[in-house]
């Protein structure tokens, strides 16, 4: 499935740019500590990082949502180490919310962990991004966003991204009503965007970023 999708890619795939992608940025004014030891690979590309949500400060459940990372490398490798560090194994009992939501991320990125050094050219190729978000108040509510470029190459990907993703939203919270619950949610969508159709899958671990994903990710 990789090979498919990396012939996709043009000749060249320079190193990942340092200082391109940055960790823990800002929203709404508050900044939050890093949590992340590296930057990702380069900040996403003009056409690819259209598809990030761009969260709005003065929305109550997307005022406090940092940006841990965007684009880590080597991508999907360091995508489940983010959420190892996220949401600690010791947190995923069976049936809840946690086990849940890194489930879902984790079938997602084993699709490409095999090449996923090599996966970066998509980043170069402007054909591939991933963003980690979660509310710096509330730290076990994380989101991910992940959006691929679609070809006739890279269609392999639309089986998991749009058919097999499933969200559970039977499971009993455990935060007052009046801040995010514990709930797992999968947001796949196919948009189309000056001719070109894209991939986008969000997973969310909460009420609130549930909710801030659904609105803040571009639908066009």
């Amino acid at each position: 499935m990789l090979t498919a999708l990396l012939a996709v890619v043009l000749s060249g795939c320079d190193e990942p740019a340092g200082d391109a992608a940055t960790s823990e940025k800002p929203v709404g004014g508050v900044v939050g500590p890093a949590t992340t030891k590296e930057a990702g690979c380069r900040a996403p590309g003009p056409e690819i990082g259209h598809w990030l949500p761009s969260f709005s400060g003065s929305v109550r459940n997307e005022a406090t949502i940092r940006t841990v990372t965007t684009n880590p490398c080597p991508p999907f490798v360091e995508l489940l180490n983010q959420i190892d560090m996220l949401v600690p194994q010791g947190e995923r009992k069976a049936g809840t919310v946690a086990k849940e939501f890194a489930s879902g991320v984790r079938g997602l990125a084993s699709k490409y962990l095999a090449g996923a050094d090599t996966a970066r050219c998509l980043y170069e190729a402007d054909k591939l991004t991933i963003g980690i978000y979660r509310h710096r108040d509330h730290p076990w509510s994380v989101g991910v966003v992940v959006a691929l470029k679609m070809d006739a190459a890279a269609d392999v990907a639309l089986c998991y991204l749009i058919g097999q993703a499933r969200s559970d939203p039977a499971l009993t919270p455990i935060q007052p009503a009046e801040g995010p619950e514990p709930h797992f949610c999968v947001q796949p969508s196919l948009p189309e965007r000056k001719g070109v159709k894209t991939a986008v899958v969000a997973f969310g671990s909460s009420t609130w970023m549930c909710d801030a994903l659904a609105r803040a990710v571009p639908s066009d």
